[in-house]
């Protein structure tokens, strides 16, 4: 019992690597529900993102949490830091069918099928994004970049050349429009 307490103390004192050190030294068969949390969260701060995605899977598909945003949220987030773009989509997919309008969720999903070269869905997304949030630059920054990947290049220099006039020292903005 005293362990659980300074696992539950430490990890709320934002303490992980004492939080994740101790709950990490656990038998197997004690890793509940709370202990799952505490190590896929601190493993995820600590950026051992494949330690969160191992306990935040044995989380995921253990107990009753297919749709804790925070979780969905890390795991997306863990696979696509890893590259693998296709789970962290298949997670950042389940958290925006709860959430639609968590714009870092939406930003995070669009670079991700942006990495996978799937620009007509990676377009959908950075639109959603700009439609609702004006003034996004690193997303319509992005947007522009897809419209030139989908060869429409007087989309992109339009949308370069209104970053540009709202931002006068965005060099990415210049660098893109001179492409």
């Amino acid at each position: 019992v005293y362990i659980y307490e300074k696992i539950l103390r430490e990890f709320r004192k934002s303490n992980y690597e004492e939080s994740y050190d101790l709950a990490s030294s656990l038998d197997h068969e004690d890793l509940d529900e709370n202990i799952l949390k505490i190590l896929t969260i601190s493993s995820f701060n600590l950026q051992k993102y494949s330690d969160s995605i191992k306990y935040g899977l044995m989380l995921f598909e253990t107990y009753n949490v297919k749709n804790d945003l925070q979780l969905l949220n890390i795991l997306g987030t863990s696979y696509s830091i890893i590259n693998d773009y296709k789970n962290g989509n298949y997670f950042f997919d389940k958290y925006l069918s709860i959430e639609k309008k968590n714009h870092s969720v939406i930003y995070n999903y669009g670079i991700n099928h942006f990495r996978q070269k799937n620009y007509t869905k990676s377009k959908k997304q950075f639109e959603k994004i700009i439609s609702e949030k004006q003034g996004y630059k690193e997303a319509e920054l992005v947007y522009g970049i897809i419209n030139s990947e989908l060869k429409d290049y007087k989309k992109a220099k339009k949308i370069f050349k209104d970053l540009i006039k709202r931002n006068k020292n965005l060099t990415e903005a210049f660098y893109n429009l001179g492409i």
